[in-house]
C-alpha cells in the first residue's frame, strides 16, 4: 500500500523554554504528515462480521519498527487476523488505525467486502486486504504543558476568534490539518500546576512568535506520498523519479516523496509534471528527523527520451539518510479538490 497518509510531535522541554520552541510541521499539510509518519508506534486492525463466531483472532497490535513510510507498511503488512464466518452472506468488514506511542490515532481506514460463492463453498475475494488510510482530521502536537488552546486569525487589522475550540488532552493539542498553512496564529495555555502562561505559535511558519506579533502566510495542503530509493535494501533502486501527476482542469493531487539516500556519489533527480503538460518549479526537502526544508529550483534541460524538454531537480551526493521531497507549482498548475474523489483521469477531461 502506497498512499498512507498521515500527525504528532515529541518535545520534552521546560516551560521557559519554549519561547524558542518551533513547529514547522504546521507549515502545510504535507510537512505535518511527514512528522505524523515519524511518530508512529502501533498499528491496530480488526476484522469481523455482524455475526460472529469462534474466537479468532479477530483484532490486535503490531509496533511500528521503524517510524517511517516504509516501516507503517510493513507493520500493517504483519497483522495476521482470522474469524470464523457463520453467516458468509454477510459482509466481513476491516479496519486498520496507526497510533503513537500514547496509543492517540494518527491514521486510519477501514474496508469491506463479500465472500465469493463457488463451486466447492466461499472464498475470499482478489484484493479483500486493500485499505487506505488517511490522516485523522485533527492529529496530536505535543506541547509539554498544554492545558488550553485555541486559533486565531487577522481580519483587517484586527484580531478574529475562529469559531472552533481546540482539543486538549494530557498535553497534546489537536491541530486541525485543514488549516495547516494557514494565516492563523496558535495559542497555547502552559500550566507547571502553579501558574500558567499563554505560548503564541506562527501556523504559516511554525515560528514561535512574541504575543504582539502576527506574521501571515499561506501554504497549500495536498496529499499524496510514495518511496524511492537510489540504493536496492529491499527495495527498488532508482536514479531519478520522473512522475506525471493526472489532473483535470489543472486539479490534481500532489505527491510527497520518501527517499532513501545510500550516500557517495549517487546521481539523482527529479522531474515532475501534470497530465495537462504543467511542470514543476522546484522542491522542498528535508531530512528526516530535522526541522530545517530547503528548496531546490528546478532547472530547464534537453531530453532525447521521453520530451524534447523537461523541468528537472538535481539532487546529487545526498548523505546517506531518510529524506523527505515535496514538489512545488506555479499558482493554479496544480489545485488540490475541495471533493478527495474529484475525477482526475489524467486526460484533463471531468
Amino acid at each position: 500500500m502506497e498512499k498512507i497518509i498521515v500527525g504528532i510531535i515529541s518535545v520534552v522541554v521546560l516551560a521557559s523554554s519554549l519561547h524558542a520552541l518551533e513547529l514547522p510541521m504546521l507549515q502545510s499539510k504535507e510537512m505535518l504528515q511527514t512528522y505524523a509518519v515519524e511518530q508512529s508506534a502501533k498499528v491496530y486492525a480488526a476484522a469481523g462480521t455482524s455475526l460472529p463466531a469462534g474466537d479468532k483472532a479477530q483484532s490486535g497490535y503490531v509496533p511500528v519498527e521503524t517510524s517511517t513510510l516504509v516501516g507503517i507498511i510493513r507493520a500493517i503488512g504483519n497483522c495476521k487476523l482470522s474469524i470464523d464466518v457463520a453467516n458468509p452472506k454477510d459482509p466481513v468488514y476491516s479496519s486498520v488505525w496507526v497510533s503513537n506511542k500514547e496509543y492517540q490515532t494518527l491514521f486510519w481506514g477501514n474496508n469491506h467486502f463479500n465472500l465469493v460463492e463457488g463451486k466447492t463453498g466461499y472464498t475470499l475475494p482478489i484484493n479483500y486486504g486493500r485499505i487506505e488510510l488517511e490522516m485523522v482530521e485533527k492529529p496530536p502536537i505535543k506541547i509539554p504543558g498544554a492545558v488550553a488552546a485555541r486559533l486565531f486569525t487577522l481580519s483587517n487589522g484586527q484580531t478574529v476568534y475562529l469559531d472552533e475550540p481546540l482539543r486538549v488532552e494530557n498535553g497534546n493539542v489537536f491541530f486541525p490539518s485543514r488549516l495547516a498553512g494557514s494565516s492563523t496564529l496558535l495559542q497555547v495555555e502552559v500550566s507547571n500546576g502553579k501558574t500558567s502562561e499563554f505560548f503564541y505559535w506562527n501556523v504559516a511558519s511554525g515560528a514561535s512568535v512574541s504575543k504582539q506579533t502576527f506574521n501571515i502566510g499561506l501554504f497549500s495542503s495536498i496529499k499524496g506520498m510514495s518511496v524511492t530509493t537510489d540504493y536496492n535494501n529491499g527495495l527498488p533502486g532508482v536514479n531519478n523519479v520522473m512522475l506525471q501527476i493526472p489532473t483535470t482542469n489543472q486539479m490534481g493531487f500532489n505527491k510527497t516523496l520518501e527517499h532513501y539516500a545510500a550516500g557517495g556519489n549517487n546521481p539523482f533527480f527529479v522531474s515532475l509534471w501534470t497530465s495537462e503538460g504543467k511542470w514543476f518549479t522546484g522542491v522542498k526537502i528535508r531530512l528526516a528527523n530535522t526541522t530545517e526544508w530547503i528548496t531546490h529550483n528546478a532547472v530547464y534541460q534537453k531530453s532525447a527520451n521521453m520530451h524534447d524538454a523537461m523541468m528537472v531537480v538535481h539532487l546529487n551526493s545526498l548523505p546517506a539518510g531518510i529524506y523527505y521531497i515535496i514538489p512545488l507549482w506555479n499558482d493554479g498548475d496544480l489545485v488540490e479538490p475541495v471533493d478527495p474523489n474529484y475525477p482526475t483521469d489524467g486526460n484533463g477531461k471531468g
